[in-house]
């Protein structure tokens, strides 16, 4: 439908939560109570350890604060049984957390990289975790080589190989797919498999010579169990547990949320830089990270027509560019970096500080865009897409006067941005033919109510064959309302599947060239022989990352 700027608007991002520890608790009485009497440490790694089992994906949510209830309320030395596990994991499904659960809707382990090579993450609860993680450790590799900064790199690479070494022990592949819809109640098989959380979880002080690691690199992400009761007052999705992961006792240390990598380093980079006061040097930086990347790739079957420079405005930097994609249409994109103005308030559960300012410039860009478009003899209409290139939190913004006549904004992510422009057979005009459909079916009194973005509207004309309602019959989600208008509710997680083709299709990564360097890679096409697809041909990128750190720390 036409947007008409009456509302402020989210671009989608799921949050963890907006409850405390303890208000959580609060719901669960009988559960925390029963914690009371048990050993904080090995109780919390049995939890911890269901968030690497792909079967409980869509669990996140409840093992999460399960793990934060087991730090914040244990303080016995009870061994919690097999049957405590279960029950509490039956016990949070109703309630907040059986609310706060969704179907799945990325990949279960997600892959990053270093010039030292490629690491495993489990992605977690937040959208788009690797993706997001990917552009911090393109913003450290490009910080200068000497200390402070050294040491930087040395302690986020020790993490992320805490990372790959669970992954590998527990043998759950790169851009693989878990459990897709949230389980009710715990499997008994999974029941049987209890009471090895702690040694999946644990790394012996051999397990890290053998790794190249030490205690003192890891020493900044590791929790003090005895402020554990601080977790208490704080929100899920911005704990002092989730920036410390990891925990120490007799000698060895366990990775308490495996889920938590990326927002760890996140988090300990940006506390970092705002405390040197480099906060504007990180936000160029990552300016210049998403400049390159867009730079590099096509969008949606273009290419940009010229460097991506962004320009500091209030709350962040923002840059626009248009193209005539047929005859008379026009793509105007709008870049958003968003800058690190509340965030160590609320961290990633924030969002950008000042949505007002950003759609009065937005809405600057859209009229200067739409005025130049219109001088074009042949205009028909155009498209702005709004773009967050952010480092993983939600976006808001305001346009109090919507959009001109014959123009529409859509909103997408940065990360949705690329998967759409990797897709296969889809391209500028498939946009146009997309949302020329949806308003035919606004205008037949129909509403498509799609609550997870434009890229999960394209997975379910997808799936449908380019359709955005089955011709044959319609779908279980059609409900009529009042006034005779209806309803067709598009599948939430639609994206999931969509998410997990294009990344088998081009599967980024980097392998070990004749000189020893580890080179960016991916696949330069896919084939339709299945021979080709086994043994497929992949081609080097310019891994080269600009950055604008100051010179002094």
């Amino acid at each position: 439908m036409p947007y008409d700027g009456s509302e402020i608007d989210k671009i989608p991002q799921p949050l963890a939560s907006d409850l405390t520890v303890e208000q959580i608790a609060q719901e669960y009485q009988e559960t925390v109570a029963a914690l009371g009497g048990l050993e904080p440490l090995q109780t919390a790694a049995e939890f911890g350890r269901l968030l690497a089992l792909p079967g409980f994906q869509a669990n996140c949510l409840r093992l999460e604060v399960l793990v934060h209830l087991s730090v914040a309320y244990c303080h016995g030395k009870a061994v919690p049984t097999a049957q405590f596990i279960r029950n509490s994991f039956d016990g949070l499904g109703k309630g907040h957390c059986g609310r706060m659960e969704d179907p799945a809707e990325d990949m279960f382990v997600s892959l990053v990289n270093t010039p030292r090579g490629n690491l495993r993450i489990f992605e977690g609860i937040r959208e788009g975790a690797g993706f997001h993680l990917q552009r911090i450790l393109d913003i450290i590799e490009g910080m200068p080589d000497r200390e402070p900064f050294n040491r930087i790199r040395d302690c986020v690479e020790a993490l992320l190989k805490l990372s790959e070494a669970v992954a590998a022990r527990l043998g759950v592949r790169a851009n693989s797919l878990g459990q897709e819809i949230p389980l009710a109640k715990m499997p008994k098989a999974i029941v049987d498999q209890l009471g090895t959380g702690t040694r999946l979880l644990r790394f012996e002080e051999a397990d890290l010579r053998r790794l190249g690691l030490s205690n003192e690199l890891l020493a900044d992400f590791v929790f003090n169990f005895e402020e554990a009761s601080r977790l208490r007052a704080q929100t899920v999705g911005h704990t002092d547990l989730e920036r410390r992961p990891l925990a120490r006792h007799d000698a060895c240390l366990h990775l308490l949320l495996p889920t938590a990598i990326s927002s760890a380093i996140t988090r300990m980079l940006i506390e970092y830089v705002v405390s040197r006061g480099l906060a504007a040097n990180f936000e160029r930086a990552l300016g210049n990270a998403y400049g390159q990347l867009f730079s590099e790739t096509s969008i949606l079957g273009k290419w940009l027509p010229g460097p991506i420079e962004f320009q500091k405005i209030l709350g962040g930097a923002m840059v626009g560019a248009m193209t005539e994609v047929d005859p008379g249409r026009f793509l105007h994109l709008v870049f958003f970096v968003d800058a690190l103005d509340d965030f160590l308030r609320d961290g990633l559960n924030g969002m950008n500080a000042d949505p007002k300012s950003l759609g009065a410039f937005l809405a600057w860009h859209i009229e200067r865009a739409s005025s130049e478009a219109r001088k074009n003899m042949s205009f028909q209409d155009g498209i702005t897409l709004f773009v967050n290139c952010g480092f993983g939190r939600a976006l808001t913004f305001e346009l109090e006067d919507g959009v001109p006549d014959r123009w529409r904004l859509e909103w997408i992510g940065a990360h949705n941005l690329i998967t759409l422009s990797r897709l296969r057979n889809f391209d500028s005009l498939s946009l146009w033919r997309l949302l020329d459909s949806r308003e035919k079916i606004a205008e037949l009194s129909t509403e498509l109510l799609n609550v997870n973005g434009l890229l999960n509207l394209v997975a379910w004309s997808m799936e449908l064959g380019g359709h955005l309602v089955p011709h044959d019959e319609l779908p279980p989600g059609f409900t009529s309302i009042h006034e005779g208008k209806g309803v067709v509710v598009v599948r939430q997680n639609a994206i999931r599947r969509l998410r997990a083709s294009v990344m088998a299709d081009w599967e980024p990564h980097r392998v070990v060239d004749l000189d020893g360097r580890w080179v960016k890679v991916s696949k330069l096409d896919r084939s339709e022989f299945e021979e080709e697809r086994v043994a497929p041909l992949y081609g080097s990128e310019d891994d080269a990352r600009g950055a604008d750190f100051a010179q002094s720390s």
